[in-house]
């Protein structure tokens, strides 16, 4: 089998690599074959498998695309200037596949992307196809990454889920035959429909985010206490799971908006809001004093409390206020 990874930064060089490494034959976009990133152990492993001949090198989709029969796609969504995912390279990924492809082919998406991004590829991909005036068959899937810096590679050859969003049985055997190597035991692919397994990504970064947040206050409120945080943190790691109604949930996620600029929380929590649709483009500036609008539906803070301190505003907004 052959695929080809197209972004080869953190994401996709490792996922090259580990499924060279397993037999598969790869072609990975990076310019002579030097290693951008460090993770223990993937030099020697690029190394030893582009020596045997399974992973190789270009610059050039073209010489490639007419013998995979997957393309990876794991190029940067970096933050655009509202906090919501910037899908320009993602894109740009598409309409090359589209401009080239004479043959099926799987598109796979590995970048972190908001809902409904896997949409945009194949109409990216169907649009260059019009304009070169042809129709070939192809599909779009979502395999999202949950890999750990520093333990990337053993994430990767012994995961504990992998994610797959498909949209045809061609694609769902496709994917089964590239993991079933790693998981011969237990086979761990978790199929499901494209939209769910692009909001699994961000709905996981989500919950490490804020469960880093809380132990976090837990930790500060230990120092006040006299307490071990991580004696206090053992017990509440093992509460199985939290589940929120709706409208809690929604009264969340405008505190998110409320607090995005002056907590800098990450930018896949961000993007994750706003692709939402339950916030608009502004928010609390409490710094400054300002009260702005913090939903599209056009609720907002009153003049007077404008300056309110973080915990009141919580205390509104997502423990059952407007």
């Amino acid at each position: 089998m052959k695929i080809a990874i197209i972004g080869t930064g953190y994401v996709g060089l490792v996922t090259g690599t580990c499924f060279a490494d397993m037999g598969i034959s790869v072609t990975c976009r990076l310019k002579r074959g030097e290693i951008p990133i460090y993770e223990p152990g993937l030099e020697d492993m690029v190394t030893r498998n582009h020596n045997s001949g399974r992973l190789d090198f270009t610059t050039d989709l073209s010489e490639v695309i007419d013998d995979v029969e997957v393309i990876f796609s794991a190029v940067g969504t970096p933050p655009d200037e509202d906090g919501s995912a910037d899908l320009g390279y993602v894109l740009d990924v598409a309409r090359q596949i589209g401009s080239l492809m004479e043959k099926y082919v799987l598109v796979v998406t590995k970048s972190t992307v908001p809902v409904g991004t896997a949409v945009k590829v194949r109409e990216a991909i169907l649009e260059e196809q019009r304009r070169r005036g042809v129709k070939i068959d192809f599909d779009v899937a979502s395999n999202p990454e949950f890999l750990k810096e520093g333990a990337a590679i053993k994430d990767f050859m012994s995961p504990d889920r992998v994610v797959v969003g498909v949209e045809s049985e061609r694609a769902r055997k496709l994917m089964t035959k590239l993991y079933r190597p790693f998981l011969i035991n237990n086979f761990r692919v978790l199929f499901m429909d494209i939209p769910s397994a692009e909001m699994t990504k961000y709905a996981a970064n989500a919950m490490l985010a804020t469960r880093i947040s809380f132990m976090n206050e837990i930790a500060n409120l230990c120092d006040r206490v006299g307490a071990d945080v991580e004696m206090a943190g053992v017990p509440v790691g093992r509460v199985a799971s939290i589940k929120l109604d709706d409208d809690l949930s929604r009264r969340q996620a405008r505190v998110v908006l409320i607090l995005d600029k002056d907590l800098q929380l990450p930018a896949d929590t961000i993007a994750s809001v706003k692709t939402s649709g339950l916030i608009g483009d502004k928010y609390v500036n409490l710094t400054a004093g300002g009260s702005e609008d913090i939903l599209a539906s056009g609720d907002t803070l009153e003049e007077t409390e404008s300056a309110v301190d973080i915990e009141s505003l919580i205390s509104k907004y997502a423990l059952g206020g407007v």
